[in-house]
């Protein structure tokens, strides 16, 4: 399996705030430099996928127009980003320690924020993985990690078979 890990550009947040499902866009002018980067080296009829977030969806519009051989995109929420429950946009720095501790303790299964564990995430970014042959889908994918090394969030076997994109596209 061939993967193509994109990452969206920097949301039009202020700096220091936590986000993941919350649906907030990249910052235009960023987003369409990380599209011409991308589309610059993905390889021609590139089936792209992403996540059911403005950010994501905003990324693979702009490929779209500047590459029009990949195809509209599917939206799929599974590829969502980690869901940090109430500490959705608040500042990093007003999360009590004691609540990032509980998450380092049980860091797979605690849920920080109270929502969703790190292994819920991977699980169902799993099943988008499981259910591309069954979809009909060519085993390839446009995701958005969220500025850690991408493939943490692939299980196993398919680590070692995955291309990385991440680092061309700006943050």
């Amino acid at each position: 399996m061939k993967l193509w890990l994109l990452r969206h550009a920097a949301v039009a947040l202020g700096a220091g705030l936590c986000y993941g499902a919350s649906d907030v866009p990249a910052q235009a002018a960023l987003n369409r430099q990380a599209a011409q980067t991308a589309a610059a080296v993905l390889p021609p009829g590139l089936p792209l996928r992403t996540s059911a977030l403005e950010r994501t969806r905003q990324l693979g519009a702009a490929l779209r127009a500047l590459r029009p051989d990949l195809g509209a995109a599917v939206v799929d929420a599974r590829l969502n980003e980690f869901n940090f429950g109430q500490w959705e946009l608040q500042p990093w720095d007003a999360i009590p320690r004691l609540a990032f501790d509980a998450w380092m303790a049980d860091f797979a299964h605690h849920r920080f924020g109270g929502v969703e564990s790190t292994q819920a995430l991977i699980d169902r970014v799993a099943q988008v993985l499981r259910d591309a042959p069954r979809q009909g889908m060519p085993k390839r994918f446009l995701d958005h990690p969220r500025g850690r090394d991408p493939r943490r969030a692939i299980p196993g076997a398919a680590r070692q078979e995955t291309d990385c994109l991440g680092g061309a596209v700006a943050a």
